[in-house]
């Protein structure tokens, strides 16, 4: 729900400023929004599922196979988020 919302009011927000007046910075971290909103995505759709009906039956390798794609997959979300930051903070200049 809340990638939704910030999906619908970033929108909003760009269209009622204009693409043309973003910066470079801006749509770096749009783009980069996205791409750690669908990471996101993926986490809950397919190795959360997957690592739920392992817990359910009590497979615990399996279970902890899963486990290890969800932390990897939360650690690339983490370093785009900090290459968000660094963007931002170097596009500021």
């Amino acid at each position: 729900m809340a990638i939704a919302v910030l999906l619908v009011s970033g929108t909003g927000m760009i269209v009622s400023a204009g693409v043309k007046q973003l910066s470079i910075t801006w749509l770096w971290m749009i783009g980069l929004g996205v791409v750690m909103m669908m990471i996101f995505v993926q986490i809950r759709v397919v190795p959360f599922a997957r690592l739920g009906k392992c817990l359910a039956v009590q497979d615990w390798p399996a279970a902890a196979g899963h486990i290890q794609q969800i932390r990897v997959m939360v650690i690339l979300n983490l370093a785009i988020g900090l290459t968000i930051i660094a963007i931002m903070k170097i596009g500021s200049r």
